[in-house]
């Protein structure tokens, strides 16, 4: 038996929870119940109903995928951004006077004269110093940098095969436009 022993009805509601990133466990579950057959039958119709609709389900899955991608693309970006602004703007503000840039920290005691406070906390020995350690190194430039150029990287990386889908869509409908012509 193959995957076409499923009807259009199931193959369509299998493709549909495949495209809704459900457990392919929780999917071959349902149907052994539904169908008296057995996991391992079950299982490969599964696998080859998700690999004959790799696109759909992709396709399906994009308009998340492209919002999650451009969300980490932007935040990337403002990483870089903010990186190297903290290295450059001392020279930009005073050329040939070398001076700190403002850095954008928790405070745990209120604001402090060379520092632009995003969150005020009253001091706690317990997880202060952690929360500090930990969103020091995510401010400190180079690792802003460094963390902003990942996260661009990954997004551009992660979504390389949802872009030329789109971008093959969009290449075929051109084509038939100026074929209809």
């Amino acid at each position: 038996m193959s995957a076409s022993d499923f009807s259009p009805k199931l193959t369509a509601s299998i493709v549909k929870r495949l495209s809704h990133a459900e457990d392919r466990d929780d999917i071959v579950l349902d149907l052994c119940q539904a169908t008296g057959l057995t996991w391992e039958d079950v299982d490969a119709r599964v696998r080859s109903i998700e690999d004959q609709n790799r696109l759909a389900i992709e396709r399906m899955q994009s308009p998340l995928m492209i919002t999650l991608a451009f969300s980490s693309f932007l935040a990337g970006l403002a990483f870089m951004v903010y990186g190297m602004y903290s290295i450059i703007a001392p020279w930009i503000a005073s050329p040939g006077k070398r001076q700190s840039a403002p850095d954008l920290t928790i405070c745990f005691s209120g604001s402090h004269a060379s520092r632009i406070c995003v969150f005020s906390f009253p001091p706690r020995p317990d997880y202060a110093a952690y929360l500090a350690v930990a969103i020091g190194l995510i401010f400190n430039p180079a690792s802003g940098i460094l963390l902003g150029a990942g996260m661009v990287t990954g997004s551009l990386l992660g979504m390389r095969d949802v872009w030329s889908q789109l971008l093959d869509d969009l290449d075929s409908r051109r084509r038939t436009r100026e074929s209809d012509r």
